[in-house]
């Protein structure tokens, strides 16, 4: 797939990065002579100009720079960017318990072109909110006029739906349709993709209705014990969340 003309690539200028000793097990299994040798993993392919590999989902977004992070997000993140000197810019995500979509449109429509704008693919947030169909398209609409840079954190595919290829839509949305180079800092870790043992415990949660509900389950006795507890407030949306994350906000005093 060949990007739009008069498309400048945001990773023309990126260096190269000398070899990370975490992929020293790649390198040594490159090298070795064995017939019958087994990777118990993944080499990197080749999609477009430029590949890098970094350790998980995090390590992964150290490459970027002029960052826009959400908040709600994930702490590590903002302290990965500020810890290599990167600019960051924090941008609203959450508010009256759901995504804020309107705050977050108009702070896009507004960042620097050029800035790199950190996306949680699926079930990813930890508010437990993720955009929907309709709203992703606007997310890329206006990223794409902006000529911002696009980086999916995707480390809960699968964890929303059921289906890798439906919870990574937004992600094929900005690659094929809206012809958007993107990074995509993606983690075999959490849905143990890549484990030597992976088929073998998916089968075995997904083939037992009570670890299959357990996380519904959770949510569910926790919204119960909070109506049974009269604690103040409105409780309903720590059932309507999707994914493993669910932001509750709880008060000292209520904890």
């Amino acid at each position: 797939m060949s990007p739009p003309e008069g498309f400048s690539s945001l990773l023309g200028k990126a260096p190269s990065l000398p070899p990370d000793a975490i992929f020293a097990p790649t390198t040594n299994y490159l090298a070795g002579p064995h017939p019958q040798k087994i990777l118990l993993g993944r080499r990197g392919q080749a999609m477009g100009p430029t590949i890098r590999e970094a350790s998980s989902g995090s390590g992964s977004l150290f490459m970027v720079c002029n960052v826009l992070v959400t908040t709600l997000s994930w702490l590590s993140h903002r302290l990965q960017f500020e810890t290599m000197g990167y600019p960051v810019v924090e941008i609203p995500y959450y508010k009256n318990k759901r995504f804020n979509f309107v705050g977050y449109l108009e702070a896009l429509e507004s960042a620097r072109p050029g800035s790199v704008v950190i996306l949680h693919a699926c079930a990813q947030n930890p508010t437990g909110c993720d955009p929907t169909m309709e709203q992703w398209k606007e997310i890329g609409a206006t990223i794409k006029s902006r000529n911002l840079f696009s980086i999916f954190n995707a480390a809960y595919l699968g964890f929303n739906s059921g289906d890798v290829d439906k919870d990574a839509w937004a992600i094929r949305y900005f690659a094929s349709e809206l012809h958007l180079k993107i990074g995509l800092a993606r983690s075999f870790a959490k849905n143990i993709g890549l484990s030597a043992y992976g088929a073998k415990l998916v089968s075995t949660v997904l083939g037992t209705p009570e670890l299959k509900s357990q996380i519904f389950f959770v949510r569910q006795k926790l919204f119960g014990k909070l109506t049974k507890l009269q604690t103040p407030g409105d409780w309903s949306h720590a059932i309507a969340r999707t994914g493993i994350f669910s932001y509750i906000r709880l008060t000292p005093t209520q904890a």
